[in-house]
């Protein structure tokens, strides 16, 4: 709390505009660890971190990408922010960054994955926006149920969870086999066994 009543939170965002991978690094790191509190998270939506951290996203720099998505699924928390980070368009990097993940010949951060995941898991808690969620990463997130790094899967049923909080959905969902991979999930073996 010390730092936001001493006016940490602005000098952090100017740290995002730095052209040193190191700098830009922590500053996201700890625009990721304020942003774990809501109204934090909020404050530096409002000073404009989406943009900044997208580009991390987008990075080449894999460690750049990984806090970049970390910094991106706090601010996600806060359903106030939900919307906008949509519109400001989070969605196509995160699906990027996953759909490496599945790609057995790419070279992709499970770390980043895990993060990008879970920004869309946290972005999955407001209905108003599953439709554009489902459209750009449902099969992706399906997929990730079936992986073997067990955080990636928690990630990816979390946001089906949501997900399926409506019925439309709910029944799409099952149609492209959901249901099989949330118990698959519970259950974890070879469930034709």
């Amino acid at each position: 709390m010390r730092i936001v009543e001493a006016g940490g939170l602005p000098p952090l965002v100017e740290c995002l505009h730095s052209d040193e991978e190191m700098v830009l690094r922590e500053a996201a790191r700890a625009v990721g660890n304020l942003s774990a509190n809501c109204d934090f998270g909020r404050v530096f939506f409002k000073l404009g971190v989406v943009p900044l951290l997208l580009r991390m996203a987008r990075s080449d720099d894999v460690a750049s990408q990984r806090m970049g998505c970390f910094a991106l699924s706090n601010v996600a928390t806060n359903v106030r922010n939900q919307a906008a980070m949509i519109d400001q368009g989070v969605i196509d990097p995160l699906v990027e960054i996953i759909k490496r993940g599945l790609d057995p010949a790419a070279a992709g951060d499970s770390e980043a994955e895990r993060y990008a995941l879970l920004a869309l898991s946290n972005l999955c808690a407001t209905p108003e926006n599953h439709a554009r969620v489902m459209e750009a990463a449902l099969d992706h997130m399906i997929a990730y149920t079936k992986g073997a790094d067990l955080r990636s899967r928690h990630h990816a049923v979390y946001a089906l969870g949501n997900l399926a909080s409506q019925q439309a959905h709910a029944d799409a969902m099952v149609e492209r086999g959901v249901v099989h991979a949330g118990v698959s999930f519970a259950f974890p073996g070879d469930l034709n066994a």
